[in-house]
């Protein structure tokens, strides 16, 4: 790879580039037909449902030509556009979408890649018009006079070569992540029916459990539980000071402090019963009702907004309490409270009421050990996930606009 520009490149009108390509197909009553959309933000080509022509109520459909580049009119502006796939050939557009075909110096892969970038997404913007985002209407022709840095073919074929690789390498990760936390749950739910060793086992009313556990109210293992604050928070916001916790800095995996809220010293004072200490456990009361993780030690200390505080006893161990909280048990208990209810919120008394399977602190231990392994592997590879999207996104950023140019 070499600095350079994108003035070194040529600026092509689309319409030299691209030819719409359009079959309409004769709707018949009886023959089923594979309809295909496109997601927003460059989701890609999805199939959307198979249907009898005499259920399609739009009897104008095109054929989805593999290797094309389709274009959602409605929803453009958002970013509604992809490439179809082989595994499309077979399938179906209504009216309201445009396909085209690459002119041979256009790569369609090169074209794919630059679709994602601030340059056609305001392209897009421009060539779209209304009031309401939502009903803006493509106008094809304005579109088409737009220009694109243009990279020789060989150059344009090797740029989306790398981010593909890329992308290839992404996808990979997230499925390994989507694999690492069916095991863990997995475990979780042997390591919190059977636990570790045990051969005799009894009924209770969270299941079957190890003969030597107990199963107890969480007010039983507690020495208190209380709320944060809930009466106008923001009054206390200020820009430095004690770290004021909210929702959003709860998550199983532990505090996450990137959005943050302050308190004065003063006020924190003043809030005594809200302030946090190492070892509570937080849960969440509204939103995402019942994510909860224990308080680390910090030199400031914590306070928090509408958060359920349990204090447990010596009994239990905190990180047992978030994680019995955050398992398949301590959902389905949240989720039962709720009703269907769209505004969904868990209470203090709720949280009391809730029952705990609660084998001796040794074993405790041992389950939050596993866990914590189990949730190291998860964040490593979610860091390595982190590190590759940004890559992905400094490559774009470099290749598609020429700053950086590659050797072919």
């Amino acid at each position: 790879m070499s600095t350079g520009n994108s003035t070194a490149w040529d600026w092509v009108p689309l319409k030299s580039l691209l030819v719409e390509v359009k079959e309409p197909v004769e709707v018949l009553d009886d023959h089923v037909y594979d309809l295909v959309s496109v997601r927003r933000r460059n989701g890609g080509v999805f199939h959307r449902e198979a249907l009898p022509g005499r259920k399609i109520l739009t009897k104008k459909l095109n054929r989805a030509y593999p290797n094309t580049f389709l274009i959602a009119r409605m929803q453009v502006v958002h970013g509604a556009c992809a490439v179809v796939s082989e595994r499309f050939r077979n399938s179906y557009i209504s009216d309201s979408y445009l396909s085209y075909k690459p002119k041979p110096e256009l790569h369609l892969g090169f074209m794919d890649w630059l679709s994602r970038t601030p340059l056609m997404y305001d392209h897009f913007l421009k060539s779209s018009h209304g009031v309401i985002i939502e009903k803006m209407t493509f106008d094809e022709d304005e579109w088409l006079r737009k220009k694109i840095p243009l990279p020789p073919l060989p150059e344009q074929k090797k740029i989306a070569e790398i981010l593909s690789s890329v992308d290839d390498l992404i996808e990979k990760t997230e499925r390994l992540i989507a694999k690492l936390k069916e095991l863990k749950k997995a475990m979780l739910q042997e390591l919190l029916t059977k636990g570790i060793g045990h051969t005799k086992f009894k009924d209770s009313p969270v299941g079957r459990i190890p003969e030597e556990w107990v199963c107890q109210k969480i007010e039983e293992v507690c020495d208190e539980i209380t709320v944060g604050i809930v009466i106008r928070p923001t009054r206390y916001y200020t820009e430095s000071g004690v770290p004021l916790l909210r929702s959003l800095n709860v998550t199983e995996s532990g505090l996450d402090l990137t959005d943050v809220k302050f308190m004065s010293a003063t006020d924190n004072e003043t809030e005594k019963k809200s302030q946090l200490r190492a070892g509570d456990v937080v849960t969440v009361r509204t939103g995402r009702p019942g994510v909860s993780c224990a308080i680390p030690d910090t030199p400031l200390g914590f306070n928090c907004v509408d958060l359920i505080i349990s204090r447990p006893s010596t009994a239990i161990i905190p990180a047992y309490l978030a994680l019995w909280m955050n398992s398949d048990f301590g959902k389905g208990h949240v989720d039962q409270r709720q009703g269907g209810l769209a505004q969904q919120h868990f209470n203090v008394g709720e949280m009391k009421e809730m029952l705990i399977a609660l084998p001796h602190k040794g074993e405790q231990h041992q389950i939050v050990d596993c866990a914590t392994g189990a949730n190291s592997r998860i964040q490593a590879q979610e860091r390595k996930l982190g590190a590759f999207t940004n890559l992905k996104s400094a490559l774009m950023q470099d290749l598609l606009t020429g700053k950086v140019r590659v050797k072919v």
